[in-house]
């Protein structure tokens, strides 16, 4: 039986608290190592850890808490782990948790002034405010614009990989909950064997074996997005709701874990009903979706943009930046990608800024009746469509003044829909001018369409000269 136990559990700054530790096996290791949280949060995280020599009296082991790292507060040792063996053929660590393998463990740093409590006061006092900030956090979400609209009532389950989440996380009425596992490759095998059958003598069948399964869901990994209770007036209103809300999560993950999960599925419970609803949700296939020579499987295509890739890396950068693009769901987003790309490729011929910004006949193009200059983002970016003969004066004019304030809307405020907010009045103007063009086309964004097409244009072109 383990037993941890504090010899008190109130202490002041500075003092040391002793931790004692009952545990049969703890004579096979050299060292422990002690876990302090902090208690009584919605989210406990690690205040203090540290590994040490333990002190063995009869048997158990102690160890002192440095409480001068630790604010004041109530704490709880979370976990207790025995690890560095005596002998190569003792596991390397043993890991004891608070409330799995002994009893929960509080104690408080204070104050000389305050009075000390006693640890059935502190177990008290801290599961009554777990007690109070689970009942807020199961609280139901009412996203109905008007409360007399019908009523679903859903617990909400989504399914999120590549992302590997390893700690409990809680937010507003919604968590994070970690799987320890992953989406295994069984359709890629299944592919694999399906191919060799049917195009090939050779009779091949790759085994799904249990070590290419747990591989496969190690490198990806996934995690579940829980919501308690969602109030809506129908169930396309929730899932939306709760898609909104994980995609802002994995925009902040992927600062905070350096990768970019994606949603692969949503359960919706009825808690009224108890009717369940699975919605999969894959990446749709963005490209072309003819097939032959006439749909871009030209091999000497292909062959001469695989050249120009190896031949000049630079051409990877653009390639790859393209790609993301293409990737991209955020329409407003894929204003500043595809002018990040323009932008990028302006700049590396290295223009004359002291020359005259020419049109489309050769022509000197003047701001009333001052001259422009091959200098700026617009000029430069018109001036390599103008050099490269797409398009024509009046509309790649337009195009890319438009092109240019979406983005400017994008990146300085997040969303073209808030170009009046911009501090530049060139910009604002022409994003009310594409706005109100794309309105009149009764909503159809060929400046959009035009941007794409025109970035893959002068890429392969790129891809062409370069192929050695």
């Amino acid at each position: 039986m383990t037993i941890v136990s504090l010899k008190r559990v109130s202490a002041t700054k500075g003092e040391p608290l002793p931790v004692e530790v009952a545990f049969e096996k703890g004579s096979n290791y050299q060292r422990v190592q002690i876990e302090v949280y902090d208690a009584g949060v919605v989210n406990p995280i690690s205040r203090l850890g540290f590994g040490t020599d333990p002190k063995i009296k009869n048997g158990v082991f102690e160890v002192d808490i440095d409480t001068n790292y630790l604010d004041l507060g109530i704490f709880e040792v979370k976990m207790v782990r025995f690890h560095s063996p005596k002998e190569p053929t003792i596991l390397p660590q043993v890991d004891l948790i608070s409330g799995k393998d002994y009893e929960r463990m509080f104690f408080e740093i204070i104050d000389k002034e305050q009075e000390p409590h006693t640890q059935a006061e502190l177990r008290k006092k801290i599961l009554n405010i777990e007690y109070h900030l689970e009942q807020e956090f199961l609280k139901p979400v009412d996203i109905r614009s008007s409360k007399d609209a019908q009523l679903k009532n859903c617990c909400v389950f989504v399914f999120v990989h590549n992302l590997l989440i390893g700690t409990r996380i809680r937010f507003d009425h919604f968590e994070m909950i970690p799987t320890n596992s992953g989406l295994g490759a069984k359709d890629q095998i299944d592919l694999v064997n399906e191919f060799f059958k049917n195009n090939s003598s050779v009779r091949l069948n790759f085994p799904y074996s249990n070590e290419l399964r747990n591989s496969s869901q190690r490198s990806n990994p996934a995690f579940v997005l829980h919501f308690p209770e969602v109030i809506g007036s129908n169930y396309d209103e929730i899932n939306k709701y709760c898609i909104d809300k994980a995609v802002l999560l994995l925009l902040a993950a992927a600062l905070s874990r350096d990768s970019s999960g994606e949603i692969f599925g949503i359960v919706l419970l009825d808690r009224i009903s108890g009717k369940a609803m699975h919605y999969p949700i894959s990446n749709p296939y963005i490209g072309n979706l003819l097939v032959g020579n006439l749909s871009g499987e030209s091999p000497r295509q292909l062959e001469t943009y695989l050249a120009g890739l190896q031949t000049k890396p630079i051409n990877q950068f653009f390639a790859r930046l393209f790609k993301e693009a293409r990737r991209e769901k955020n329409t407003d987003f894929q204003y500043v990608r595809y002018w990040q790309i323009l932008e990028t490729l302006a700049e590396s011929r290295n223009y004359d800024s002291s020359k005259p910004l020419l049109d489309y006949e050769g022509e000197p193009l003047k701001n009333d009746s001052q001259l422009r200059y091959v200098r700026g983002s617009v000029n430069i970016v018109f001036n390599l469509l103008r050099e490269s003969q797409i398009g024509n004066t009046k509309d790649s004019w337009e195009n890319v003044n438009v092109w240019f304030a979406f983005r400017n809307s994008v990146a300085h405020q997040g969303s073209v829909s808030r170009y009046t907010e911009l501090s530049q009045d060139r910009s604002k103007v022409w994003a009310k001018y594409g706005l109100g063009e794309i309105q009149r086309l009764g909503g159809h964004d060929r400046y959009l369409w035009e941007l794409k097409e025109d970035v893959k244009l002068l890429i392969m072109r790129e891809l062409v000269l370069n192929r050695g």
